[in-house]
C-alpha cells in the first residue's frame, strides 16, 4: 500500500496553485458584453469570452441583435450570417441599433453570430473605435 505524507509546505504550495488559478479564472471571467433584442432593451444576455453560432444565441433568447454593451478592454465581431459567415462588424465600444444599422448590417442583425474577445494588453479602445470588415 502507497502512502504519502503530506508537509505544511507542500500543503501551502498546493493552497497558493488552487488560488492563483481560480484568480485567474475569475480575473478572466469578469469582463463580459451584454447583446440586446431591442435598443438596449428587451431581451439581453451577457456573454464572456467566446464563440456563439446563431443557435447558441437563439438558445439564451436572443434571436436578432439590435444593440451591444461593450466594456473597455472588450471587443465583440459581429458577423452579419450564422457561422461567422459574410460581413464582420468590429466593436470596440456600446454599439446602438441605429449606428448597426448604420454599418450596413440592413434590418439590424438577425441570424447572425459572434465573437466575444479580450483586447490584447495595451491595445486602445477608442469611443467610436466600431468598423465594417469584409
Amino acid at each position: 500500500m502507497l502512502t504519502m505524507k503530506v508537509t505544511t509546505p507542500l500543503l501551502l504550495l498546493l493552497l497558493f496553485f488552487t488560488l492563483a488559478v481560480n484568480v485567474r479564472y475569475a480575473r478572466g471571467q469578469s469582463k463580459k458584453i451584454t447583446v440586446y433584442t431591442d435598443d438596449f432593451a428587451g431581451t439581453d444576455y451577457t456573454l464572456g469570452v467566446g464563440q456563439y453560432d446563431y443557435m447558441s444565441l437563439l438558445r439564451f433568447g436572443i434571436s436578432i441583435v439590435r444593440s451591444v454593451k461593450v466594456p473597455a478592454g472588450m471587443k465583440v465581431t459581429l458577423y452579419e450570417k450564422d457561422n461567422f459567415q459574410g460581413e464582420s462588424l468590429l466593436l470596440t465600444d456600446d454599439a446602438n441599433m441605429r449606428h448597426i444599422m448604420g454599418k450596413g448590417f440592413g434590418q439590424v442583425a438577425q441570424n447572425v453570430s459572434l465573437i466575444v474577445a479580450e483586447l490584447p494588453a495595451g491595445s486602445p479602445s477608442e469611443p467610436g473605435g466600431n468598423n465594417l470588415q469584409g
